[in-house]
């Protein structure tokens, strides 16, 4: 009979460090493949950011954008600098020691970028801090989708009262450039509108204070993004019905009639926020009124147009 047999030179009465050894390019070639795995993954990412996945991708960065952010936050978002920028002199309105107004001139800078689905204008101050940004879609199927902060307490049912559930807080709007209807927004503080031949100008505003974070939020249409021109779906009346400076608070019964029908239908195409450092008065594209030429939110397109070769 043959006594147990023993394996010469096998392994597993190697030295701990001789197998540690034998090991190592087993391990070595395991962490090259997550290396590589982490390479292909990014690489899709890339592709899927570039093609059938950019829009979601423009979406996200978009919403990351707030005002007071720095200049430079912007542009990291956004992926590029500033196609436009200058600086430009208007008034601010301050208050003396018996709350008396006065005007004060100030400069701001003003910056403009571009890519294929949407321009995203910025006011800064000189420290390069946002005051306000306004974002304009330039293409039927680009619609980010926007929703300010905060929401507003309302007064339940009876029943839930009952119950001790006698608030709920309603969100503020939400929506979708080149999609919703500015009817959707429920009936403005303030809204105007002029038209050109070749400009116009519609804008909705509303502040809620403290659930807004004591911002204002501009809805509007501005000629250098999609659809401006277009006739409101199912409307019988258009832009040029208004008065040059439209305001609703001195309209008469037919121009309210006409707007109502207008807003019925037309689709919001720029979104703006503007800080509390600023105010919708203080905003130096509306020139003291935004009802009256040449006040506008977002950019120029007679400016852009130069840039992106738009007719």
């Amino acid at each position: 009979m043959f006594g147990p047999m023993t394996l010469v030179g096998s392994s597993v009465h190697a030295p701990w460090y001789e197998r540690v050894t034998d090991a190592l390019p087993r391990v070595g070639e395991f962490l090259a493949a997550i290396l590589a795995a982490i390479a292909l993954a990014g690489i899709i990412r890339g592709l899927y950011r570039k093609t059938i996945g950019r829009r979601r991708d423009r979406y996200g960065r978009l919403r990351r954008l707030g005002t007071h952010a720095q200049l430079s936050f912007f542009t990291s978002v956004l992926g590029a600098p500033p196609a436009m920028r200058r600086t430009l002199l208007s008034e601010v309105t301050h208050y003396d020691a018996h709350g008396k107004p006065y005007r004060v001139p100030t400069a701001f800078v003003e910056c403009v970028y571009i890519d294929d689905y949407s321009f995203v204008h910025a006011v800064v101050d000189q420290d390069e801090s946002v005051l306000a940004y306004s974002v304009t879609t330039r293409k039927r199927n680009f619609r980010p989708r926007f929703r300010p902060p905060g929401g507003i307490s309302e007064e339940r049912g009876r029943i839930l009262r009952a119950l001790g559930l006698r608030f709920r807080t309603r969100p503020l709007v939400a929506i979708r450039l080149a999609s919703s209807t500015f009817d959707e927004l429920g009936d403005p503080q303030q809204a105007g509108s002029w038209v050109g031949a070749h400009n116009l100008h519609y804008f909705e505003a509303f502040y809620w204070g403290n659930p807004g974070h004591y911002q204002t939020y501009v809805f509007s249409v501005n000629d250098a993004g999609y659809g401006a021109w277009a006739t409101p779906f199912g409307a019988q009346a258009e832009f040029h019905d208004f008065s040059w400076g439209f305001r609703p608070s001195d309209a008469s019964y037919k121009e309210m009639d006409t707007w109502r029908a207008v807003r019925s239908g037309t689709r919001i195409n720029t979104y703006t926020v503007i800080s509390p450092a600023l105010g919708l008065s203080d905003y130096p594209f509306a020139d003291g009124d935004p009802s009256r030429y040449p006040a506008r939110f977002g950019v120029n397109s007679s400016e852009t147009r130069l840039l992106t070769g738009d007719g």
